[in-house]
């Protein structure tokens, strides 16, 4: 069962409160087959588009999925036109060998012709195929936020024991400071206290040693 490792919301930027306005939203799936699903959530917006990608050309694919359907540039859709397998289907398997070397040059023009005023939220789990393509937008105009996560916990699903991990990002221990330690194991509290049992015994012992040790008098002149 596939599941999602991405999402975008696409729209445009508020310019008083920050965040994003918006118009379409778009999930990355996998554990499966590498799936890209665009949809309006807007009473106008046009129906879902579903492309079948290869995992190392995720994030381009999406942007060039968003330029064709949701920006509607027309010379990036005149070009694209001319490759069958983007023509229009309810699906678009771009999977295959063939496809990447057409998909390369309109990704080329994707980067030039993208409106600069569209704005993305991406949000990337931590074991996407999308998160070590994320330098790919420094050839993108378009204004974005990347999300990508600054604490996790995560519990062992193969394990019947209370396995879990935690990590911290930068931002979070900056903004939250450093977590509190966690609390002692009852095996750890019986070794303190064994260890202060015997640390009092042992300074009772030596209390009562010179306790018994005789007193000498001294004899007067």
């Amino acid at each position: 069962m596939s599941t999602i490792s991405m999402h975008i919301l696409i729209g445009r930027a508020c310019q008083f409160h920050g965040g994003v306005k918006p118009t379409h939203t778009l999930t990355l799936r996998e554990n499966g087959r590498t799936e890209l699903h665009l949809r309006g959530i807007t009473q106008d917006a046009q129906a879902v588009v579903h492309w079948i990608t290869a995992p190392e050309q995720v994030l381009e694919n999406a942007f060039l999925m968003i330029a064709l359907h949701v920006c509607d540039i027309p010379q990036l859709k005149e070009q694209a036109s001319h490759f069958r397998k983007l023509q229009p289907a309810p699906e678009h398997d771009l999977s295959g060998p063939g496809a990447s070397k057409k998909l390369r040059a309109l990704h080329k023009l994707c980067r030039k012709l993208f409106p600069a005023r569209c704005k993305l939220v991406i949000t990337v789990c931590d074991q996407s195929s999308a998160r070590q393509q994320l330098p790919v937008l420094k050839g993108y105009p378009m204004e974005v936020e990347v999300c990508t996560p600054e604490f996790q916990r995560l519990w062992n699903a193969w394990s019947k024991e209370d396995d879990k991990m935690e990590t911290l990002g930068t931002f979070y221990k900056g903004v939250m400071g450093d977590p509190p330690p966690p609390p002692a194991s009852k095996e750890e509290d019986g070794d303190d206290l064994r260890a202060f049992v015997i640390r009092r015994a042992h300074g009772a012992k030596r209390r009562d040693a010179v306790r018994r040790v005789p007193r000498v008098k001294r004899r007067k002149k």
